[in-house]
């Protein structure tokens, strides 16, 4: 992962109070019910990522929803290269 990546998905875990973890690669960031709206706008508006999509799941008996969120761009993605 690049270094510009990583340190947008830094500025977004401070700014919204989220946890950021990585594995494979990968990065996830977690952010309170609370601060998703907010961190998502930021990476549209700020940080100029185009899609964003989301998958939610039930988790029977524990009154829990889990929202998955995927954000692509090649403005972000092209910008990190280049």
């Amino acid at each position: 992962m690049s270094e510009k990546l990583l340190s947008i998905n830094q500025a977004l875990a401070e700014r919204f109070d989220g946890r950021m973890t990585e594995f494979a690669g990968e990065i996830t960031l977690i952010f309170s019910p609370e601060k998703i709206l907010d961190a998502a706008r930021a990476i549209h508006d700020e940080f100029k990522f185009d899609l964003l999509s989301a998958v939610h799941r039930w988790i029977t008996g524990r009154k829990k929803i889990l929202v998955f969120m995927f954000v692509t761009g090649l403005r972000p993605l092209l910008s990190a290269f280049f």
